[in-house]
């Protein structure tokens, strides 16, 4: 396929993978946070935050509500308040947090080149859009 014949059966396969896509800003979401090894996300006024004294270094360290949903910290001594505006996620941060408590996302398991450990930090609905782009590529390709 020509290239200007690619554009719009990409654009296409991106708009038919909308149709049970999850809420608006999950995509980037998602991209920003892989391979990554530090949570990324800003508390807004309202938001849970989650404090462990068996993981946080000191009271300030709290991590937000995704990664504390996405740890382990089972029989742990665990408190959850509403966050103020613009602190941040410590999850990740071997200074704040003990590596023994970060989520899956950032748990620093894998090395560049382990792609089946990247693929498995990857949400189902992100994994089915980029199968659906990639599977749609090469067959406007071939």
């Amino acid at each position: 396929a020509e290239e200007g014949e690619l554009l719009p059966k990409l654009q296409d396969l991106l708009d038919s993978a909308r149709i049970d896509a999850p809420p608006a800003g999950w995509l980037p979401r998602e991209l920003s946070s892989l391979g990554q090894s530090v949570c990324t996300h800003v508390f807004s006024k309202g938001d849970l935050a989650w404090n462990c004294r068996t993981c946080q270094v000191d009271d300030t360290c709290v991590i937000c509500n995704e990664c504390f949903l996405d740890g382990t910290h089972e029989g742990h001594d665990i408190l959850f308040y509403y966050a103020a505006p613009d602190g941040c996620c410590d999850c990740g941060d071997p200074d704040a947090w003990s590596p023994d408590g970060f989520c899956k996302r950032h748990q620093r398991k894998h090395g560049p080149n382990d792609s089946q450990a990247l693929i498995e930090t990857i949400s189902p609905p992100l994994l089915g859009v980029l199968e659906g782009v990639v599977g749609g590529v090469v067959g406007a390709l071939g």
